[in-house]
């Protein structure tokens, strides 16, 4: 028996309910208290010699299958003047570099590592948008809620996510961005533009 079952969204509450016959109590989660620079810092563009002016897209987090690191990286070339920063560590990091240094637009998409904590939301503010095309390739993945996406809507930067039933009904129902065909790069393409 148990005491309390809590969940983080209304998706995967209703498959705990569904195995255990109880609805979980839903814990949204959120951002740190954090109040986006007014005018906004130029961190990236500090950082990588960017242009005055040019839009970054921000994909922030693991690197690893299933995140649509691949298709963001594709999408990019069809965002004119847009660059890409994939920021983060993870299994895939060197292989997601190495394919993207093969695409036509690859001097337009920076992999820069992992980001301190610390730093997690004043880069994200210093971002146009902050994509997360997770694909929905597993359960996890179609439910999922990231904490980057509350990350971003903290910062005040407007998202590009999935539309599959974790962060679509929370990108909808907030206005905090757009919402895209995850497998297709110019699904994202188009959502980022």
């Amino acid at each position: 028996s148990m005491d309390a079952l809590v969940s983080v969204s209304t998706p995967y509450a209703e498959v705990l309910a569904a195995s255990w016959g109880r609805m979980p109590t839903i814990v949204w989660n959120g951002p740190p208290d954090f109040t986006p620079p007014d005018p906004p810092e130029h961190r990236w563009h500090d950082r990588l010699g960017l242009a005055p002016g040019t839009p970054v897209v921000l994909f922030l987090g693991l690197t690893m299958p299933g995140r649509g690191i691949a298709e963001l990286c594709r999408a990019i070339g069809e965002v004119p003047g847009a660059v890409l920063v994939v920021a983060g560590f993870g299994t895939d990091y060197a292989r997601y570099r190495d394919e993207a240094a093969t695409l036509p637009h690859a001097d337009r998409i920076v992999f820069p590592g992992g980001v301190p904590p610390h730093e997690i939301l004043p880069l994200i503010a210093s971002a146009d948008v902050s994509a997360m095309p997770v694909q929905g390739d597993t359960l996890n993945h179609r439910l999922n809620t990231p904490t980057k996406l509350f990350d971003a809507m903290g910062a005040g930067v407007p998202v590009v996510a999935s539309d599959l039933p974790g962060m679509g009904p929370i990108v909808r129902e907030t206005g905090c961005g757009e919402l895209c065909d995850p497998d297709d790069p110019s699904s994202i393409a188009a959502a980022i533009r």
